[in-house]
Protein backbone atom coordinates (compact mmCIF):
# COMPACT_ATOMS: atom_id res chain seq x y z
CA UNK A 1 0.00 0.00 0.00
CA UNK A 2 2.80 2.42 0.86
CA UNK A 3 4.60 1.93 -2.46
CA UNK A 4 1.37 2.25 -4.45
CA UNK A 5 0.35 5.43 -2.65
CA UNK A 6 3.81 6.95 -3.14
CA UNK A 7 3.76 6.19 -6.86
CA UNK A 8 0.24 7.58 -7.18
CA UNK A 9 1.01 10.87 -5.41
CA UNK A 10 4.73 11.41 -5.89
CA UNK A 11 5.00 12.08 -2.14
CA UNK A 12 6.70 10.00 0.56
CA UNK A 13 4.22 8.00 2.64
CA UNK A 14 4.25 6.76 6.21
CA UNK A 15 2.82 3.55 7.66
CA UNK A 16 0.77 3.27 10.85
CA UNK A 17 -1.44 0.38 11.92
CA UNK A 18 -3.02 -0.87 8.68
CA UNK A 19 -2.72 2.46 6.86
CA UNK A 20 -0.32 4.02 4.41
CA UNK A 21 -0.67 7.79 4.56
CA UNK A 22 0.48 10.79 2.54
CA UNK A 23 0.20 14.36 3.78
CA UNK A 24 -0.59 16.89 1.07
CA UNK A 25 2.27 19.31 0.47
CA UNK A 26 0.99 21.36 -2.45
CA UNK A 27 -1.38 23.91 -0.94
CA UNK A 28 -4.45 21.84 -0.05
CA UNK A 29 -6.48 23.59 2.67
CA UNK A 30 -9.64 21.56 3.36
CA UNK A 31 -7.96 18.26 4.22
CA UNK A 32 -4.56 17.27 5.50
CA UNK A 33 -3.95 13.75 4.26
CA UNK A 34 -5.08 10.72 2.31
CA UNK A 35 -4.69 7.07 3.37
CA UNK A 36 -4.79 3.69 1.66
CA UNK A 37 -5.54 0.35 3.36
CA UNK A 38 -6.97 -3.13 2.93
CA UNK A 39 -10.38 -3.86 4.48
CA UNK A 40 -11.70 -7.40 4.00
CA UNK A 41 -11.67 -7.92 0.24
CA UNK A 42 -11.38 -4.28 -0.78
CA UNK A 43 -8.71 -1.64 -1.14
CA UNK A 44 -9.91 1.58 0.45
CA UNK A 45 -8.81 5.16 -0.07
CA UNK A 46 -9.82 7.71 2.53
CA UNK A 47 -9.48 11.37 3.38
CA UNK A 48 -10.81 13.39 6.32
CA UNK A 49 -12.19 16.79 5.42
CA UNK A 50 -12.63 19.59 7.95
CA UNK A 51 -10.83 18.16 10.98
CA UNK A 52 -8.88 21.25 12.03
CA UNK A 53 -10.14 24.82 12.16
CA UNK A 54 -8.49 26.10 8.95
CA UNK A 55 -9.86 23.05 7.13
CA UNK A 56 -13.46 23.16 8.32
CA UNK A 57 -13.62 26.93 7.97
CA UNK A 58 -12.49 26.72 4.34
CA UNK A 59 -14.85 23.84 3.58
CA UNK A 60 -18.12 24.84 5.24
CA UNK A 61 -17.87 28.49 4.23
CA UNK A 62 -17.80 27.65 0.51
CA UNK A 63 -21.16 26.36 -0.85
CA UNK A 64 -19.56 25.40 -4.16
CA UNK A 65 -17.05 23.17 -2.42
CA UNK A 66 -19.77 21.64 -0.23
CA UNK A 67 -21.82 20.80 -3.34
CA UNK A 68 -18.74 19.42 -5.06
CA UNK A 69 -18.00 17.03 -2.23
CA UNK A 70 -21.61 15.84 -2.01
CA UNK A 71 -21.63 15.21 -5.77
CA UNK A 72 -18.92 12.57 -5.26
CA UNK A 73 -21.62 10.24 -3.95
CA UNK A 74 -22.70 9.88 -7.58
CA UNK A 75 -19.31 8.53 -8.65
CA UNK A 76 -18.57 5.76 -6.18
CA UNK A 77 -17.50 7.70 -3.11
CA UNK A 78 -19.03 7.39 0.36
CA UNK A 79 -19.39 10.44 2.60
CA UNK A 80 -19.76 9.79 6.31
CA UNK A 81 -20.23 12.01 9.35
CA UNK A 82 -17.08 11.96 11.47
CA UNK A 83 -17.84 14.34 14.34
CA UNK A 84 -15.49 13.93 17.27
CA UNK A 85 -14.23 15.68 20.36
CA UNK A 86 -10.50 15.89 20.89
CA UNK A 87 -7.80 17.80 22.69
CA UNK A 88 -4.43 19.12 21.58
CA UNK A 89 -2.08 16.30 20.51
CA UNK A 90 -4.71 13.61 21.19
CA UNK A 91 -4.33 10.45 19.13
CA UNK A 92 -7.38 8.93 17.38
CA UNK A 93 -7.93 6.38 20.14
CA UNK A 94 -7.99 9.20 22.71
CA UNK A 95 -10.79 11.12 21.00
CA UNK A 96 -14.53 10.66 21.46
CA UNK A 97 -16.60 9.64 18.45
CA UNK A 98 -20.40 9.41 18.76
CA UNK A 99 -22.11 6.81 16.61
CA UNK A 100 -23.59 9.39 14.21
CA UNK A 101 -26.92 8.24 12.77
CA UNK A 102 -27.07 11.24 10.41
CA UNK A 103 -26.31 10.71 6.75
CA UNK A 104 -23.27 12.53 5.47
CA UNK A 105 -25.48 14.87 3.49
CA UNK A 106 -27.66 15.81 6.48
CA UNK A 107 -24.63 16.16 8.72
CA UNK A 108 -22.88 18.54 6.34
CA UNK A 109 -26.06 20.56 5.90
CA UNK A 110 -26.39 21.02 9.65
CA UNK A 111 -22.79 22.04 10.16
CA UNK A 112 -23.04 24.70 7.48
CA UNK A 113 -25.47 26.37 9.91
CA UNK A 114 -23.85 25.26 13.16
CA UNK A 115 -20.24 26.11 12.34
CA UNK A 116 -19.97 28.82 15.05
CA UNK A 117 -20.33 25.96 17.57
CA UNK A 118 -17.21 24.18 16.26
CA UNK A 119 -13.73 24.79 17.61
CA UNK A 120 -11.94 24.96 20.93
CA UNK A 121 -14.02 25.35 24.08
CA UNK A 122 -13.30 25.41 27.82
CA UNK A 123 -13.81 22.06 29.50
CA UNK A 124 -16.59 23.53 31.65
CA UNK A 125 -18.60 24.40 28.55
CA UNK A 126 -18.35 20.84 27.20
CA UNK A 127 -19.28 19.40 30.60
CA UNK A 128 -22.32 21.68 30.90
CA UNK A 129 -25.50 19.61 30.35
CA UNK A 130 -26.72 22.30 27.96
CA UNK A 131 -23.96 21.39 25.51
CA UNK A 132 -24.95 17.74 25.51
CA UNK A 133 -28.60 18.72 25.06
CA UNK A 134 -27.64 20.89 22.08
CA UNK A 135 -25.84 17.93 20.47
CA UNK A 136 -28.92 15.74 20.98
CA UNK A 137 -31.35 18.39 19.73
CA UNK A 138 -29.27 18.90 16.58
CA UNK A 139 -29.17 15.14 15.93
CA UNK A 140 -25.42 14.73 16.42
CA UNK A 141 -25.90 12.12 19.14
CA UNK A 142 -28.61 10.38 21.11
CA UNK A 143 -29.61 10.66 24.75
CA UNK A 144 -28.07 7.23 25.26
CA UNK A 145 -24.65 8.53 24.24
CA UNK A 146 -24.51 11.33 26.82
CA UNK A 147 -23.02 9.07 29.53
CA UNK A 148 -20.24 8.20 27.08
CA UNK A 149 -19.42 11.87 26.69
CA UNK A 150 -19.28 12.32 30.46
CA UNK A 151 -17.08 9.22 30.85
CA UNK A 152 -14.68 10.49 28.20
CA UNK A 153 -14.33 13.83 29.98
CA UNK A 154 -13.72 12.04 33.28
CA UNK A 155 -10.80 10.07 31.81
CA UNK A 156 -8.65 13.14 31.26
CA UNK A 157 -8.18 16.60 32.75
CA UNK A 158 -7.50 18.70 29.66
CA UNK A 159 -8.76 22.24 30.11
CA UNK A 160 -9.79 22.81 26.50
CA UNK A 161 -11.70 20.55 24.13
CA UNK A 162 -11.94 20.78 20.34
CA UNK A 163 -15.27 20.16 18.61
CA UNK A 164 -14.36 18.87 15.15
CA UNK A 165 -17.06 18.68 12.44
CA UNK A 166 -14.99 16.27 10.35
CA UNK A 167 -16.18 14.31 7.30
CA UNK A 168 -14.81 10.91 6.27
CA UNK A 169 -14.66 10.47 2.49
CA UNK A 170 -13.85 7.01 1.09
CA UNK A 171 -13.54 5.20 -2.21
CA UNK A 172 -13.24 1.40 -2.45
CA UNK A 173 -12.13 -1.11 -5.06
CA UNK A 174 -13.09 -4.78 -4.87
CA UNK A 175 -10.40 -7.43 -5.25
CA UNK A 176 -11.41 -8.21 -8.84
CA UNK A 177 -10.93 -4.54 -9.75
CA UNK A 178 -7.34 -4.62 -8.49
CA UNK A 179 -6.33 -7.97 -9.95
CA UNK A 180 -4.80 -6.38 -13.07
CA UNK A 181 -1.72 -5.39 -11.05
CA UNK A 182 -0.13 -2.61 -9.09
CA UNK A 183 0.27 -0.32 -12.09
CA UNK A 184 -3.46 -0.29 -12.78
CA UNK A 185 -4.27 0.19 -9.10
CA UNK A 186 -1.81 3.07 -8.89
CA UNK A 187 -3.61 4.72 -11.79
CA UNK A 188 -6.99 4.20 -10.10
CA UNK A 189 -5.69 5.75 -6.88
CA UNK A 190 -4.17 8.78 -8.57
CA UNK A 191 -7.33 9.42 -10.61
CA UNK A 192 -9.50 9.12 -7.50
CA UNK A 193 -7.36 11.52 -5.46
CA UNK A 194 -7.46 14.06 -8.26
CA UNK A 195 -11.24 13.63 -8.44
CA UNK A 196 -11.51 14.33 -4.72
CA UNK A 197 -9.22 17.36 -4.90
CA UNK A 198 -11.12 18.76 -7.88
CA UNK A 199 -14.41 18.40 -5.98
CA UNK A 200 -12.86 20.35 -3.10
CA UNK A 201 -11.55 23.03 -5.49
CA UNK A 202 -8.00 22.16 -4.48
CA UNK A 203 -4.89 21.86 -6.68
CA UNK A 204 -4.60 18.39 -8.18
CA UNK A 205 -1.73 15.95 -7.93
CA UNK A 206 -0.55 17.03 -11.36
CA UNK A 207 0.63 20.16 -9.54
CA UNK A 208 3.14 17.98 -7.68
CA UNK A 209 4.58 16.37 -10.81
Amino acid sequence: MRAILERATGVSATEHDVYATVKFVHGVTTTQRVSLWWAADTVRLGAWVGELKPQYTAFYSNPTVVDGLLALENSGWSIRANLHLAYHTSRPEQRWYPAMALTGRDYIGRWTRDLPHAGRRPREEIADPRFGRWLVDRGYLTDGELPGLRDWLARHSRRHIDIRPSIAVERAWATDETSTGDRALTSHIRTAIDELLEALDEPGLRATA
